[in-house]
């Protein structure tokens, strides 16, 4: 016969009456009717704790070996699984550890490859090394967009204001009545060619399912850095073959001989600024090595064997001064990691980048497939930039009085 739970509630109740109407019809004193009324109610509370034991779900045992770990549903899931276990009410099997995967692009079995970026705690945060910003695009260059894979604009070809300006126009004192002279100006062209600037990467699926750090947002914006860094790299010192031309690779570029081997020296300050071409004191930016940083900060105005005072942090713009301030000639400073280091050829260099010429043939784009790695089970991700870039003079500007050349692009020598 099996009972109901409220019989057998029922049937505990009535039992435990029944012990009390023995008790008292025993003739026990008060004293003893006490203590078997305390019994009861002991037994009582013992049999309600007997029944919330029952409410409890029982665990079940697998015949076999532990159940199957199921993979994690998102970082909520995660994050409730290991609370649940800190505070002991279940070890969720997902939390063991297990034997790691085959290693590959992007995969959650190996650490280098992306392994870290699967949950082992609670923080989700990423350690990435902060690139440095466009030094190019930020020097106000001129800018072509174009819908074509090739764009032609025209310059001229002025080398020299000996005589004439602009390539051949003399403008001449005429007197009264006397015949006016011909003159033109020669133009030629810059022709820029769109140059194709490319990322690709596969990830497998586990590691985008599994990755406490969001995958994708995350690939799209460490290679959206990195494109746009390799391009400012390419403005800099691209030798023109299959990438852009650099400035520092220019036919314009104009070196000037260092004071010193080794150093950067106010001497260097003044020469550099002689050979800038004069319309570029309002628009000309300098960039220098990391390396050359101290030498800045410490630079003197002394002569050789005198003592002088340091020039460039003076009582006005002392270090306490926030922020910074880097500027040299009242020109701004950009610190490159994209020059090279103190001592070598153009590890300063001051520019007016107003005359280098950027056709923008397709912005950033960035896509995915699942298709392409179908059967390895892994993403593909694309980033691809269409652009090029070349200075737009050809040579240094011989000045009318004679003189030394002058180019917007001036290059400190080794």
């Amino acid at each position: 016969m099996k009972l109901t739970k409220e019989e057998l509630d029922k049937l505990i109740d009535k039992r435990i009456e029944e012990r009390g109407e023995e008790a008292k019809a025993a003739g026990l004193n008060k004293e003893s009717e006490e203590i078997v009324d305390e019994s009861v109610e002991s037994l009582k509370k013992e049999v309600e704790k007997l029944r919330e034991e029952l409410k409890k779900p029982v665990d079940k045992k697998v015949i076999g070996g532990e159940p199957e770990k199921k993979e994690w549903k998102c970082i909520t899931d995660f994050v409730r699984s290991v609370r649940a276990a800190m505070n002991g009410e279940a070890l969720d099997p997902r939390l063991v550890p297990s034997e790691a995967k085959t290693a590959g692009h992007f995969e959650e079995g190996q650490d280098s490859l992306g392994g870290f970026l699967v949950p082992d705690e609670y923080r989700t945060e990423l350690l990435q090394l902060a690139l440095e910003e466009s030094v190019v695009r930020r020097a106000n260059p001129f800018v072509i967009p174009t819908a074509r894979d090739s764009v032609t604009i025209p310059r001229i070809i002025d080398t020299s204001h000996a005589s004439s300006v602009f390539g051949g126009v003399q403008c001449l004192w005429t007197p009264e009545a006397a015949d006016f002279t011909e003159k033109h100006a020669t133009f030629g062209q810059v022709k820029l060619m769109v140059k194709k600037l490319t990322a690709f990467t596969y990830i497998s699926d586990e590691l985008l399912a599994d990755s406490a750090v969001p995958m994708d947002p995350l690939i799209k914006r460490l290679f959206a850095q990195a494109i746009g860094y390799f391009e400012d790299d390419a403005f800099i010192a691209g030798t023109g073959a299959a990438q852009p031309m650099g400035i520092r690779t220019a036919a314009c570029l104009v070196p000037v001989t260092r004071n010193s081997t080794n150093h950067f020296q106010i001497e260097d300050v003044a020469n550099m600024m002689a050979r800038l071409l004069p319309g570029s004191y309002g628009r000309a930016v300098w960039m220098i090595s990391p390396a050359v940083l101290p030498e800045i900060i410490w630079m003197e105005n002394a002569s050789s064997g005198t003592g002088g005072h340091c020039v460039y942090i003076s009582q006005d713009q002392g270090i306490a001064k926030s922020p910074f301030p880097i500027s040299i000639m009242g020109r701004p400073v950009f610190v490159t990691e994209k020059v090279p280091t103190l001592g070598t050829a153009n590890d300063v260099m001051l520019v007016d980048f107003g005359y280098y010429v950027i056709a923008d043939r397709q912005d950033l784009a960035i896509e995915t497939s699942r298709e392409y790695r179908f059967l390895n089970n892994e993403t593909t991700y694309r980033l691809i930039k269409r652009v090029d870039g070349q200075p737009w003079l050809l040579s240094a500007l011989t000045p009318r009085n004679s003189g030394n050349t002058l180019s917007p692009i001036v290059g400190l020598a080794a």
